[in-house]
């Protein structure tokens, strides 16, 4: 998976598990969150004026023309679930930040940044993103302060309900409407995927079909019929992506892995102090919401989640220890 990338970032992964202390952790939050607002800032540029610069004239997009015309931000990640993935985390960590920050000045500049950050969340129109935010922000302030948590629930809903009334691109209307949602959700291409992975794995049970091959051999398992989008040749899912491609073994060992995170996650709130606490908590929270995105993409074939994934649990695995 991003076989080019593997080999630095297992490095950086261990390099952090190791080396990196507190201090080093909180700056590494305090960058991701200055450049999420950057970030923010051209999506939102991007939708006000329907046009990035940056793929106009200087990077190259293949996507960028299709997702332009649904009137969904891609700012520099080249499409939107990504930067939904990116920003989900940026926001994630302005809890740790607004939640450390003491003067009010410095308390209203966060604030301020975070709300850039959500609004250009909501204009992704990226619904696993949504409930990323939704689930990570429970998550994170229902044990350390609901009235937080019942005001930022009261303005998402706000928001989404005046996107829902608005008279918008028909594509983004039909993404935020509930019952085309439902409609997706039964009849879209993601749940075909499920039959097409189980004839996979019938014929390759305990190391699946291969890394990087699940596009490869798709004709051969979705036949009589055939997809000529090359682009929709994925399972849009990763656990499914990871089943098809390494079998039951894979996926039972990235579930072990997982429980094992959780597991020394619950254990070190005990054993820590209340900063640590906080800043584990941080860590372990944007983990669970890359998690939640895996569920609708192959997030660790692009190159920025994938190295947010690895960046944020070495970063957890630094503190745990």
């Amino acid at each position: 998976m991003c076989a080019d990338f593997v080999i630095p970032f297992i490095i950086l992964y261990f390099l952090f598990k190791e080396e990196l202390d507190f201090n080093k952790a909180g700056v590494i939050l305090f960058v991701l969150f200055f450049s999420g607002i950057a970030v923010s800032i051209i999506g939102i540029l991007e939708f006000i004026y329907k046009g990035n610069i940056l793929y106009e004239h200087f990077f190259q997009n293949e996507y960028y023309r299709i997702y332009l015309s649904r009137s969904r931000i891609m700012s520099t990640m080249m499409v939107p679930a990504v930067l939904g993935t990116y920003l989900m985390c940026c926001l994630t960590v302005s809890y740790y930040i607004i939640t450390i920050t003491k003067k009010r000045i410095y308390k209203l500049f966060v604030l301020i940044g975070s709300g850039l950050i959500l609004i250009a969340i909501l204009f992704t129109f990226t619904r696993t993103t949504w409930i990323a935010v939704l689930i990570t922000a429970i998550f994170y302030f229902y044990n350390n302060n609901k009235k937080i948590l019942t005001v930022f629930m009261v303005f998402i809903f706000l928001l989404l309900g005046i996107l829902a009334l608005a008279r918008l691109n028909p594509e983004i209307n039909n993404r935020v409407r509930f019952d085309k949602m439902m409609d997706y959700l039964a009849y879209g291409h993601r749940l075909k995927r499920f039959p097409l992975t189980a004839k996979m794995i019938r014929e390759h049970p305990f190391v699946g079909v291969g890394l990087d091959n699940y596009r490869v051999v798709f004709d051969k398992y979705y036949s009589p019929n055939k997809e000529n989008d090359y682009s929709l040749k994925i399972p849009d899912n990763m656990y499914l992506m990871i089943l098809g491609e390494s079998g039951i073994v894979g996926l039972g060992l990235f579930i072990l892995f997982i429980i094992d995170v959780i597991r020394r996650y619950l254990t070190a709130l005990k054993n820590k102090d209340q900063n640590q606490r906080l800043l584990i908590r941080t860590l372990f929270v944007v983990f669970l919401g890359l998690l939640i995105h895996m569920l609708s993409y192959e997030l660790l074939y692009w190159t920025t989640p994938f190295f947010l994934f690895l960046l944020f649990l070495g970063m957890l695995s630094g503190q745990l220890n």
